[in-house]
């Protein structure tokens, strides 16, 4: 039996609701009003703390301001001096170099691996995927100790060095002043390779295999189907990629320069101090450091402030251990020595137990030197009480002293 034909729809005026828009539309209304109430708490908290500082900030950075007194107007000068200072200059280099190796070379290993194994269905495939996204789930705890071994003097890099004849250019390649940077970078790209790679081949499952057919009777080869078809394809997964590399790399950048609080570190054994950051022609960098941890350091005349965070075996101090120190303090006319928290502010020790030394209150021995056990638990002698409170550094100031100056 024929079917009959569709019936013609009406073409006469739509039905309103009032006078005002029809029933979708002010449903739609008031779904985004709806939505606007949800976000707003989370607007105004992020607008208050994030969003208005930040502008401040931008704001403070066109004045010549040390913190205390009434800031002037200093234009685009601050701009300028971080531009021109050479140290800061190589600092900024240094983390776009980690950038471009946590960004653009896995997504350019990741597209052209994606290329290789996507063009053509392959058994396997689900293997590749899991053995190149593992290092994407494996603690970066892990992966830190594992590429630290590899690195060192008889690890797994320089041991395939000699054992095909290279062992002239094996060498401590973390210590390395030239290759310790990219050494560095090779462990973002080999972490974010692999996710790029799953990316990418994810991707290119959307892609209708027609378009790879109509390139090939166009004469199209490998290279010239993945720039027409499949790159195109990809600009979302692309986008994607890009954000997290990038975003891990300047996270990595950023670590990487909050390691230190300025330039120009001078080290007695575990001890460091900036006596740059003191002074009227500290870098910009440790400036900004010193502003914001709101401190005021002593003048080059007035003092120097050493600090040291791990042991003569390099492990992180703690106060569950027991630490010895001895020996003489540089020359100075007095000094300070206390256990700090990692703000730089003295360990919450109860006020009866001793939490600090000076030049006055230390026993010393008859030709000078002194011995200060740092402990939990109570010693004899000069004993410097520590709460227990996890990871903590010593503090030693020394004031009036030549080593300030110099």
């Amino acid at each position: 039996m024929a079917a009959e034909p569709a019936t013609a729809l009406d073409a006469g005026a739509p039905s309103r609701v009032g006078a005002g828009a029809t029933a979708p539309t002010r449903r739609r209304r008031r779904r985004s009003w709806g939505g606007l109430l949800y976000v707003a708490p989370a607007a105004l908290l992020y607008l208050t703390f994030v969003i208005a500082p930040g502008l401040h900030t931008v704001w403070l950075s066109f004045y010549q301001w040390d913190g205390v007194t009434v800031g002037t107007w200093n234009g685009l000068q601050n701009y300028l001096s971080v531009a021109q200072n050479p140290a800061l200059r190589g600092a900024v280099v240094h983390a776009l170099v980690l950038v471009v190796f946590f960004s653009g070379v896995p997504i350019a290993v990741g597209l052209l691996m994606a290329a290789l194994l996507g063009r053509r269905r392959r058994r396997g495939m689900t293997a590749f995927r899991v053995l190149f996204f593992v290092p994407q789930i494996v603690p970066m705890v892990a992966v830190g100790i594992t590429w630290r071994w590899l690195y060192t003097e008889d690890g797994a890099v320089n041991q395939i060095l000699r054992a095909v004849g290279l062992g002239g250019v094996t060498q401590a390649w973390l210590g390395s002043f030239t290759l310790a940077l990219p050494a560095v970078g090779l462990i973002g790209s080999w972490a974010l390779t692999g996710l790029c790679l799953v990316l990418f081949l994810s991707g290119m499952q959307k892609i209708d295999g027609t378009l790879y057919e109509a390139a090939r009777l166009d004469g199209a080869g490998a290279v010239r189907e993945f720039f027409a078809v499949t790159l195109p394809a990809l600009r979302g997964e692309v986008a994607v990629a890009l954000t997290i590399a990038f975003g891990g790399g300047i996270l990595s950048a950023i670590w990487a320069l909050q390691a230190s609080a300025g330039f120009g570190a001078i080290r007695l054994g575990v001890w460091h101090a900036f006596p740059e950051a003191q002074t009227a022609s500290a870098d910009p960098y440790a400036r900004s450091h010193r502003a914001r941890a709101g401190r005021l350091l002593y003048g080059s005349a007035e003092g120097l402030v050493f600090t040291a965070t791990e042991d003569q075996q390099g492990r992180r101090l703690n106060t569950r251990c027991t630490y010895r120190l001895h020996g003489r303090t540089p020359t100075a006319r007095t000094w300070t020595l206390y256990a700090a928290n990692a703000a730089g502010r003295p360990l919450p020790t109860p006020a009866a137990l001793p939490s600090s030394f000076n030049a006055r209150t230390v026993l010393r021995h008859q030709d000078g030197r002194f011995e200060i056990l740092i402990s939990p638990e109570p010693q004899p002698g000069n004993w410097l009480a520590l709460p227990q409170a996890g990871s903590f550094s010593l503090v030693l100031t020394l004031l009036d002293t030549p080593a300030a100056g110099s």
